[in-house]
């Protein structure tokens, strides 16, 4: 349930909260298949979300139930695709979500690959399951706007880098709550090139198109026009991440 303690200014599930719950399940599945944290963490390795896709038709309002289910998509020697769906108390599915996970040396912080597990094939639900494409590559762009943050304590995570959900409260906070009572999020992209710790300043360029969406969810060949803000965050030696906000007009 969406408590009112965890809703955002528009009494909605905070795509915040969403990721932190997406994270704990993903955790939670890989444990339980015998691949997860647990396994992982003795040997000097854990899993880090790679890329991230989540689209929602709607999001759960205060007080609404809801459930969160996942699945392994694909399984190859570099990285793991994993799904989830959001789903209400009366079936309706709300959105998908892709997801792109690796491995890495908790010392190094270096990718190690999945050669070194074993996932039985009956694990891995296959494709057909998930109608959301996976994240779109962003063309370069002249940024429009460009603003500087430093990263501090609260931004890190347990690998002691930022922290996934930290990054989108950043890109989130770039918009007015104005915004957000006439645009409603339908869906938000994540892709991370290089890790940012503590003390990091990135820069934050953006840029805002108007694009034309499918829908992809609904199975049948119907667009509709949104507005697609991009994000690039990068320090003065490397790019941090990527990501692509979609908005349709409320």
């Amino acid at each position: 349930m969406v408590k009112p303690s965890e809703s955002n200014a528009l009494r909605q599930l905070p795509l915040t909260l969403l990721v932190s719950q997406i994270i704990d399940v993903a955790t939670d599945h890989a444990n339980l298949l015998g691949i997860g944290f647990l396994n992982l963490e003795p040997e000097g390795k854990g899993w880090v979300l790679s890329r991230l896709a989540v689209e929602m038709s709607r999001w759960p309002s205060t007080g609404e139930h809801y459930t969160l289910s996942t699945w392994v998509e694909d399984w190859n020697p570099h990285f793991s695709e994993r799904c989830f769906s959001v789903v209400s108390e009366s079936g309706e599915t709300l959105g998908y979500v892709r997801s792109v996970w690796m491995i890495i040396d908790l010392n190094s912080h270096r990718g190690l690959g999945t050669a070194s597990l074993n996932l039985d094939e009956e694990c891995i639900r296959g494709k057909g399951f998930c109608p959301i494409t996976r994240n779109a590559k962003n063309r370069p762009f002249q940024p429009e706007e460009t603003r500087d943050y430093t990263f501090k304590f609260t931004d890190l995570d347990y690998y002691c880098h930022v922290n996934t959900v930290r990054y989108i409260s950043i890109l989130q906070n770039q918009f007015s709550l104005d915004f957000y009572r006439t645009h409603r999020l339908s869906r938000f992209e994540i892709a991370f090139f290089h890790e940012a710790k503590y003390g990091e300043t990135v820069t934050i360029d953006s840029h805002a198109e108007a694009v034309t969406v499918n829908n992809s969810e609904s199975g049948e060949d119907t667009t509709w026009e949104a507005e697609k803000i991009i994000f690039r965050l990068s320090t003065a030696e490397n790019q941090i991440l990527d990501s692509a906000l979609i908005f349709a007009h409320s």
